[in-house]
């Protein structure tokens, strides 16, 4: 290569180099800290009980939400999740640059978008720190959040606050209020392989996929097929067991009702929180202390005993 070639070129690189240092700074010069991600508390329902500890009077909540350590949510469901949102999770370094490049090209050949490239960190990101808003510059700051994410954080660490941070749809907040919230199940180790499949494929868009509408139904199971066949090529499941998974009707629990026991007593219980522990006492459903339990000194069944 001639030498005034050679020097162009070097020129060009250099240029392009400063341009994205340049761009970088200008970016990450009013991001968040990362460690906002595990800053805050998040939202929890507010349990009220019986004296007993076992009859459950009421639950306030903002976002229905419980939340659990990693080693409660079943090999199973992280397969499951991982092989749907991130197959290179374990090893990418927040962001998934062929997924993109892949993201790109299959956009551009169906002129539509058919398929995501944010990893899980994006997601959690998104959710937990900048938001939603559409924009070129939004998508960019992401990424380099998710980036320094997972400079900071192990991945065990960002599956566990995504597993307790992601929405599900249905008012469901995290995989131990979508567990209950669809199937009934308080114990993550019963989800069966559909049950899992079917869950790791909501975060996607809850809304269309919610399996609790019955007109979201066949979008749910062709998701949740899909969520099967990236399992099984993830190694997580057999063929056969692919196949029985498939073949399961979507049931899904009934529709939870809100219903207050001793509502005289459970309001007395939250006004007190809310002198003791701070928040608005008048907001008809608002509750600002996230995951408290409260038990009432109070026997249920003396109080159906009352004269009215």
């Amino acid at each position: 290569m001639p030498p005034v070639v050679l020097a162009f070129v070097i020129a060009l690189l250099a240029l392009a180099g400063f341009g994205a240092v340049t761009a970088f700074a200008f970016f990450a010069s009013d991001l968040p800290s990362p460690e906002d991600l595990a800053r805050d508390p998040l939202a929890q329902t507010t349990n009220v009980f019986d004296r007993d500890g076992k009859t459950l009077l009421y639950q306030f909540e903002v976002e229905r939400r419980e939340v659990v350590s990693l080693n409660s949510v079943p090999q199973l469901v992280v397969d499951a999740t991982v092989a749907a949102e991130d197959k290179s999770f374990w090893t990418n370094p927040g962001i998934d640059v062929f997924g993109i490049a892949r993201a790109v090209r299959d956009d551009l050949l169906h002129k539509d978008v058919v398929s995501g490239a944010s990893t899980i960190t994006q997601q959690l990101v998104k959710q937990r720190i900048v938001g939603d808003e559409v924009s070129v510059s939004r998508k960019i700051k992401e990424a380099i959040l998710a980036i320094q994410v997972t400079r900071t954080y192990s991945k065990e660490q960002i599956l566990e606050l995504y597993f307790n941070q992601i929405y599900y749809g249905n008012q469901a907040y995290g995989i131990k209020a979508a567990a209950q919230t669809y199937f009934g199940k308080a114990d993550l180790g019963t989800l069966t392989v559909a049950e899992s499949a079917l869950l790791a494929g909501l975060p996607q868009s809850p809304s269309v996929l919610d399996p609790s509408q019955p007109d979201n139904i066949e979008r749910a199971k062709e998701r949740r097929g899909y969520v099967l066949d990236q399992m099984v090529d993830f190694g997580a499941i057999t063929q056969t067991q692919r196949d029985a998974a498939d073949a399961e009707t979507i049931k899904v629990a009934g529709k939870q009702l809100t219903t207050i026991t001793a509502p005289h007593f459970v309001f007395q219980v939250r006004n007190q929180l809310a002198q003791i522990l701070g928040g608005d006492e008048s907001a008809p459903v608002r509750v600002e202390w996230p995951g408290h339990t409260a038990e009432l000194k109070l026997a249920i069944g003396e109080h159906r005993s009352l004269p009215c």
